[in-house]
Order: structure tokens, then sequence, then C-alpha cells
């Protein structure tokens, strides 16, 4: 039962808008197929700023589900930061998706990205040997 996840493109953008506090969040209702990085970019935000504004996403999304997608640039913030290896390694193994190595090793899926740019070429493939980005928090906004 294989399940293809939709491109970018294939995510139809919300135009519903709430506003909370100064911030504005688009409200995008999850589609099936659909990935945190597939409505991300369909945005043109990181990934990061959409897990920012609904941290339990972490764990996954589903169909049905609403999440708030922040509006403006001010959700792009950050994205020219410099990503650091762990030292740690990691051999990609057949069945292996980013969400599954990025969810073992406590990290996003973007800093793997960075981390190794041959993946842009190449792709995820079996046997591949991936640096492994440091951990970071998550900084969550109006959090203390």
């Amino acid at each position: 039962m294989s399940q293809m996840a939709l491109n970018a493109q294939d995510v139809k953008k919300s135009t519903r808008i709430e506003k909370s506090g100064d911030k504005s969040f688009y409200i995008h209702k999850v589609e099936k197929g659909q990935t945190l990085e597939s409505i991300s970019k369909a945005y043109g935000i990181e990934v990061n700023a959409l897990l920012g504004a609904n941290p339990d996403a972490i764990d996954g999304i589903s169909a049905g589900q609403e999440l708030k997608v922040p509006c403006g640039s001010a959700s792009k913030k950050g994205t020219s930061e410099k990503i650091k290896s762990s030292g740690k390694t990691y051999q990609v193994k057949s069945g292996d998706t980013y969400y599954s190595i990025s969810k073992e090793f406590g990290v996003w899926v973007e800093d793997i990205k960075k981390l190794n740019p041959e993946l842009r070429k190449a792709g995820l493939k079996e046997g591949l040997v991936l640096n492994i980005p440091e951990r970071k928090k998550i900084i969550i906004a109006g959090s203390r």
C-alpha cells in the first residue's frame, strides 16, 4: 500500500487567515498525501516555521488536521544560518525517509539536507552515508 506524497505545486494554498496577537496565519487543512515539507514549500516558508506555529506536528500530520501557516516574510527568518555537524554519520537503509531519519536523531529535515548537499542531486538512496546535524531546541514564539 504505497502512498505518494504530493508536491508543493499540488498543495492548494488556503485563503483563510486568522490573527493571533500581532501575527497572522493561514489556516491550512491538511489533505491526504501532504507532508510538512510540501506544505511549507507551497507557502514559501521553512518547515521549522511551520513546526514553530504547530509544535504538535513534530510527530506527524494527518488528513483533516488544521495547521497554522505563518504569513509574511518573517517566517523565512534565519534561513542563511550555518548548520553544524554533530560528528555523527548515518548510513541510509532501505525504507528510510527524510522524516524517519530526522525523527530518529531529533533534527530538522532541512538541516539534514543543508549539511548533505549531495542529496539535491542523488536524493535519499540506500547505502548513502549522511552527516547528522547538531540537535537544536525548538523555539516557539511566545513560550518561556
